[in-house]
């Protein structure tokens, strides 16, 4: 979602349809806030005071999703944006990176909303054999960051680093697998 960069029509969308099926389980997988006044870019100054509001819009966000599935299972999974967070803590302020106040999951009031915490790419094993996870590759071709994520990881699973859509599958005598 990048928050506050998201799309409010797609998140409207996705509610309606945690509403309308009842999912089993929610997987968030990164990138929840775009953490831009932490980031290596340049910044705009009027943006650099409202990083605990971007958070805010997230973890309202978890909240509407436990109203609606309150019997769903819900993992959070780090990803590139909220290593910047972490990168941010160790780069510039290594005195306080590891206070229990400041990780992600006390950000986002993880514990307290029933969220599962994975870190960055650990990812989840669904059924021992698809891979969950954030992802940190990127190629020119999105079939080409499919092929390297299968590569990197073997087997089946799906990533959302690049924020498109592409595939890749390979069959073997073991099978065909596919990212």
């Amino acid at each position: 979602t990048h928050h506050p960069y998201q799309d409010d029509d797609a998140v409207a969308a996705v509610e309606k349809f945690i509403e309308d099926e009842k999912p089993d389980y929610i997987i968030y997988n990164g990138d929840m806030n775009d953490f831009y006044q932490v980031s290596e870019f340049s910044k705009d100054p009027s943006r650099l005071g409202q990083l605990q509001s971007d958070i805010d819009i997230t973890i309202d966000m978890f909240h509407r999703h436990a109203r609606l599935v309150p019997d769903a299972q819900l993992f959070f999974i780090d990803g590139t944006h909220e290593s910047r967070w972490i990168k941010y803590l160790q780069d510039k302020a290594p005195a306080v990176s590891q206070l229990r106040g400041i990780s992600i999951s006390n950000l986002y009031n993880l514990p307290e909303e029933g969220i599962h915490h994975v870190g960055f790419e650990r990812g989840i094993l669904v059924n021992g054999t698809f891979l969950i996870l954030h992802g940190d590759i990127v190629s020119k071709h999105s079939s080409a960051t499919a092929r390297q994520h299968y590569e990197k990881h073997g087997g089946s699973g799906m990533c959302n680093h690049t924020h498109r859509l592409g595939s890749f599958y390979k069959r073997d005598r073991f099978g065909t697998y596919g990212c």
